[in-house]
């Protein structure tokens, strides 16, 4: 068999020291796509997980009410960071698991600066995925230009 090499325009981003790359095309409308339809699936994942914790909240002092309470606290932050990745991964491909991208640090835990991984990593992925968008409609552009002007040299 031979092999074609063609550029498919697929680029590697390291989140994370030691991580897996995260790899796609930036500039594939499908991307782009899944991409813009799943932010709101993602904040409504968060407005649910924030939904239990607040229903969670003891309002019992004792030790053990609060170690329950922490535990279902845990379960939750759980179950919500397995959500959003599957998301994540249905954006991106199943090749880019999400566990190994960020080196198992679930998606809910707060970073230093205060704010949740998923934030900062929608927050990273923001102008990547803007700057793929532009380019594939200034690619778009050019291409329509370009038959435009060749239509007008057979006089179509």
């Amino acid at each position: 068999m031979e092999k074609l090499n063609i550029d498919l325009g697929i680029k590697s981003y390291q989140f994370v020291e030691g991580g897996a790359p995260l790899v796609f095309n930036p500039s594939d409308p499908n991307v782009y796509a899944r991409y813009m339809h799943a932010m709101d699936e993602i904040k409504a994942v968060e407005t649910e997980m924030a939904a239990k914790a607040n229903a969670i909240v003891a309002e019992d002092d004792s030790v053990e009410a609060q170690a329950k309470a922490g535990a279902a606290s845990l379960q939750v932050m759980e179950e919500t960071d397995r959500r959003i990745k599957t998301i994540l991964n249905g954006i991106f491909g199943g090749e880019n698991n999400f566990d190994n991208v960020l080196k198992g640090v679930n998606l809910m835990a707060v970073t230093s600066s205060g704010d949740r991984v998923i934030n900062s990593l929608l927050e990273a992925l923001a102008p990547i995925m803007e700057g793929g968008a532009k380019n594939c409609v200034e690619a778009e552009i050019k291409e329509a230009k370009l038959n435009r002007e060749q239509r007008r040299a057979l006089g179509v």
